[in-house]
């Protein structure tokens, strides 16, 4: 009987299973992801336009009506959806190593930051060598997914699994399933 093929390392990504985050079955994906973004913050703005053509056609979903200030970083690209008339302004980071879906209508402060992934909090664990990798390139992944017309001001930082649902008076309600992590991804 033969074994089947143990799953990748995008394989477990997608999945949300702890993975290798250094691994070199990756590198592909992130050095794409640093040539688009590398070409949209570098382009005139009169060539550039509202978004730069490498990073729209990177991004999972990228509606005509997308704005992008640079500068700009996300890990891969591959993993962001976004919605009509999407504004992000300048200094914005989306590390998408799991999917990252922002609605319609939907506009980020300068700075804005938006982290899925995650490190073991488990200190023996993190200290355990998996698969001859170490320690501290273990991660697991979680979505991101923002609402209809979300707004989050300048320096905000969503993450992991926080779902923004609806902005009450100018202020973002964001709702966290119980015992996730909001805040800071200190690892």
């Amino acid at each position: 009987m033969t074994s089947s093929p143990s799953p990748s390392a995008i394989d477990k990504m997608h999945a949300g299973e702890w993975y290798n985050c250094r691994d070199a079955s990756l590198d592909p994906l992130r050095h794409s992801a640093r040539v688009a973004v590398h070409h949209h913050n570098t382009a005139p703005v009169s060539e550039r336009g509202a978004i730069g053509a490498k990073l729209a056609a990177l991004l999972g979903c990228c509606p005509a009506s997308t704005m992008i200030e640079a500068p700009f970083h996300c890990a891969y690209g591959i993993n962001i959806y976004l919605g009509e008339n999407v504004y992000f302004n300048a200094g914005c980071t989306i590390l998408d190593t799991g999917r990252v879906t922002i609605g319609a209508n939907s506009m980020f402060g300068p700075a804005v930051q938006i982290y899925c992934a995650d490190h073991h909090r488990d200190r023996p664990v993190r200290r355990i060598r998996i698969h001859r990798f170490h320690p501290h390139h273990l991660q697991i992944d979680s979505p991101i997914t923002s609402g209809l017309s979300a707004s989050l001001s300048q320096g905000s930082c969503s993450v992991n699994i926080v779902t923004h649902s609806r902005q009450l008076h100018g202020i973002l309600d964001i709702s966290v399933p119980q015992n996730i992590r909001s805040g800071p991804n200190v690892s």
